[in-house]
């Protein structure tokens, strides 16, 4: 079973309320307009030609059918040993007013660690052996906005139970 059928596998269920967060000057988001798609292959293609995806599933956030949010993961085998390895490859929100609206609104390290532990079991089943997250430190640039995003991989890793591994540089979790 690859990746793409695991995560397209079954429904994957969030309430997004869950996930909520006080934004200044906004008004609460309206959870019920919050949905969530998978998307592999072409069919990432066919949904947003202009939005750069890395890995071989997107999950794609939307809030009212507009993207928002991306998340994407890959899958390899590891050198020397064979063992399937899942690195998450992207956490980014779309630009403009809705990614700014969902990124603002929701706890997004959160949610899409609720979103992975959700299809783990599954993976460890087919025989995952761990998760991993590159250091953001080590690409990406160093500003403002950068450390805001370094931040988000950060949480992402300890909501997901990781152990940053300074030899490796990765954020690493055995399943």
């Amino acid at each position: 079973m690859e990746i793409e059928d695991i995560w397209n596998q079954q429904p994957i269920s969030i309430d997004f309320s869950d996930f909520t967060q006080p934004a200044r000057r906004m008004p609460p988001i309206e959870t019920d307009e919050v949905s969530l798609e998978i998307l592999s292959g072409e069919g990432r293609r066919s949904i947003m030609e202009n939005l750069f995806f890395n890995g071989r599933v997107t999950a794609l956030l939307r809030y009212k059918e507009k993207p928002g949010q991306r998340f994407s993961i890959d899958e390899f085998a590891e050198e020397g040993t064979n063992e399937v390895v899942w690195q998450v490859t992207q956490m980014q929100g779309v630009n403009g007013k809705v990614g700014f609206r969902t990124n603002s609104c929701l706890d997004i390290p959160s949610l899409w660690a609720a979103v992975v532990e959700s299809v783990l079991p599954q993976a460890k089943e087919r025989g995952v052996k761990r998760i991993v997250i590159k250091d953001p430190n080590s690409t990406v640039s160093a500003d403002a906005e950068s450390e805001q995003v370094i931040g988000r991989y950060q949480a992402l890793a300890q909501k997901l139970g990781m152990e940053y591994t300074e030899k490796l540089q990765f954020f690493i979790r055995e399943l």
